[in-house]
């Protein structure tokens, strides 16, 4: 019976998921060129604004992972929240931030 829970919590952990966190990216960047606005939370949420950033290094890996993540959602209602704000993106201290 052990062996069976086991099994379902690996299987289970290796599902994907529709949540993102800033920790799984770099934020490295050189230049603000470097940088890119991204979400980070719940893609399945109505409102998916910009709230962090991403360096170059792992643009692509985030991008993977928003479609990843979006494939875990169902059918979306029409956003209520309306239009995102303008987001700027910097390079401070080597690390990409909004401004």
């Amino acid at each position: 019976m052990r062996l069976l829970a086991l099994v379902t919590v690996a299987l289970v952990s290796g599902c994907g998921t529709s949540t993102l966190e800033q920790k799984s990216y770099s934020r490295a960047c050189g230049t603000a060129a470097d940088c890119t606005p991204a979400f980070f939370g719940d893609v399945c949420a109505y409102c998916t604004c910009p709230n962090g950033t991403v360096g170059q290094a792992s643009l692509k890996k985030y991008r993977d992972d928003v479609k990843n993540g979006l494939s875990w959602c169902g059918q979306k209602p029409v956003p209520v929240c309306g239009p995102c704000p303008e987001a700027v993106v910097d390079c401070v201290a080597s690390q990409c931030v909004l401004k």
